[in-house]
């Protein structure tokens, strides 16, 4: 479906003091008699997103120096490969074919060009009647033939209100990287952009833009545990220090473990990789589609309902890279892929 037309660009000042991230331990089991909490809803995202990094730079081929990030959730690794992984079985082989099919039979839209005098870039999209689709990028010089330059899944997404934080573009020219967040004080997301040509001008830190978000599953299941076990981070020092403050006498040694129920919880932990997640999250609906004969569900997920502006977008989850065939109201954990672009 066409997304509507506009977007917001309305700046709005960043929050002062530090923002606050949340704990992101793997999962673990827990032992019920140990004290519980909720993390669904507890940062401003309403998700969990520990973004402890450092920094560095990159020199590119060009000779400009580009920042790069250190630590979690901060490697941006220029490939696809994976997201193709989960609807093709040998994507070296199978790729070229769907670029052809797209190069034929693809669409355009005119938000979706770009030309100044130096250099022409467009994105095809086939099939054009669905929201998931393939997305190929043509790029050129400007009056001169322009060839593809990029394959991807192209997802349609739901519209969600960001502000930008910063950004990473990739070597080509045409795609990136995009770090924004719904809410003021809490850690961004990044996200994949097929159409970092046409939006980085626009995407400057501390404007706030409508985005259309929406992610791809590289694995998904049933969630398997109800509850966890935290041992550090901002969570359990908040929870030592009331415990210890109800305790008199007691030391760090004699405070027990904190167990946080999951059941309900909207989970979204940052991967190693720029624009990768861990979920644990209920899903709101499900409807069915296909892809070159491949059946794909659309999962819609919500975190944050609890706070100004919940993120919500569709996830596309292959039959592939399902335990399960997802229903609305399953709790799942997925490893997902997240893309994003300035709504058109």
């Amino acid at each position: 479906p066409k997304a509507p037309a506009g977007h917001r660009r309305t700046p709005r000042p960043q929050a002062a003091g530090p923002r606050r991230p949340c704990v992101s331990p793997p999962f673990a089991g827990a032992a019920s008699e140990r004290p519980r909490a909720h993390l669904a809803g507890r940062t401003l995202n309403g998700y969990d997103s520990s973004l402890e990094t450092k920094n560095g730079v990159r020199r590119d081929a060009d000779g400009t120096n580009n920042p790069i990030r250190i630590g979690p959730m901060s490697n941006h690794f220029e490939g696809l490969g994976k997201t193709w992984l989960t609807l093709l079985n040998n994507p070296q082989q199978e790729l070229p074919a769907v670029i052809m099919d797209v190069m034929k039979e693809g669409k355009t839209r005119g938000c979706w060009q770009r030309k100044d005098a130096k250099t022409e870039t467009m994105v095809l999209a086939w099939p054009a009647e669905t929201a998931f689709r393939a997305g190929v990028t043509l790029h050129g010089k400007a009056d001169k033939e322009i060839r593809p330059v990029s394959a991807y899944p192209l997802l349609e997404g739901a519209a969600n209100d960001m502000t930008v934080e910063e950004t990473y573009a990739w070597k080509n020219g045409t795609e990136g990287e995009v770090a924004a967040c719904c809410n003021e004080g809490a850690s961004a997301l990044w996200f994949y952009s097929p159409f970092f040509y046409r939006d980085r001008e626009d995407l400057t830190p501390g404007v706030r833009h409508t985005f259309l978000i929406a992610g791809l599953a590289l694995g998904l299941r049933r969630a398997l545990l109800d509850e966890m076990t935290v041992t550090e981070g901002p969570d359990y020092e908040r929870y030592a220090a009331e415990w210890l403050a109800r305790h008199p006498g007691s030391t760090r040694h004699d405070v027990p473990q904190l167990t946080v129920d999951l059941k309900g919880a909207r989970v979204l932990i940052p991967g190693e990789v720029a624009s990768e997640y861990q979920i644990r999250v209920p899903v709101t609906s499900v409807e069915e589609m296909t892809f070159r004969d491949e059946k794909v569900y659309m999962l819609i997920v919500e975190f944050g309902l609890n706070t100004p502006n919940p993120l919500r977008f569709p996830l596309y989850a292959p039959e592939r890279v399902c335990k399960i065939v997802p229903k609305a109201g399953d709790e799942i954990d997925a490893i997902i892929w997240l893309q994003g672009r300035i709504i058109d």
